[in-house]
């Protein structure tokens, strides 16, 4: 006699040992900027701040402290979404930022969406310099930002991913070369 749950509509169905089958993950891809700034001015007027590169780094409405990145769009590369989503979230043109050849980190995850269906996300990071620090937040999209020193910028990072991508953004603008 089948179970009750297996006869209403849109439960999923169940493999001859009584498991359930598993649902295919859709994939998402999406794109982002890891940015950096040198010699901004407004970093030298503040007596209190030590002198180096600042990285920005962005809090996301659901809480997380992580890099500017979005989806792609039909018909976008990866750079084009990077630098359209660095500046919707965060305000900062593609003329005020220059990409740095020879860097790209990917990062792979798996999470449950909204409608309850497993989501492969792939985020591709690039490297990007900016000419300005100057920021304007999305309020639809972002709840702060900050621009750090790459030790507290690694402390504030929530996850793990995010703090390897920095690792290896830092050591290749250091002079380390190109990624692996």
């Amino acid at each position: 006699m089948p179970r009750r749950e297996d006869t209403q509509a849109g439960a999923p169905k169940r493999t001859r040992r009584g498991r359930r089958a598993r649902r295919r993950a859709r994939g998402e891809t999406s794109a982002g900027v890891v940015v950096f700034n040198d010699d901004s001015p407004s970093f030298d007027r503040e007596p209190s701040r030590t002198a180096g590169r600042r990285w920005l780094i962005v809090k996301h409405r659901k809480g997380h402290w992580g890099f500017p990145k979005g989806h792609v769009e039909p018909g976008e590369s990866l750079t084009q979404t990077a630098l359209r989503e660095l500046a919707e979230e965060v305000g900062i043109a593609p003329d005020q930022v220059e990409l740095i050849d020879g860097f790209t980190a990917v990062n792979r995850y798996r999470f449950t969406g909204k409608d309850g269906q497993r989501v492969d996300k792939t985020v591709h990071y690039f490297l990007g310099q900016s000419r300005t620090d100057r920021v304007t937040v999305s309020a639809r999209e972002i709840d702060d930002y900050a621009w750090l020193l790459a030790g507290a910028c690694r402390k504030r990072l929530t996850y793990h991913t995010a703090r390897q991508v920095l690792a290896r953004a830092a050591a290749f603008v250091e002079g380390a070369g190109p990624c692996p």
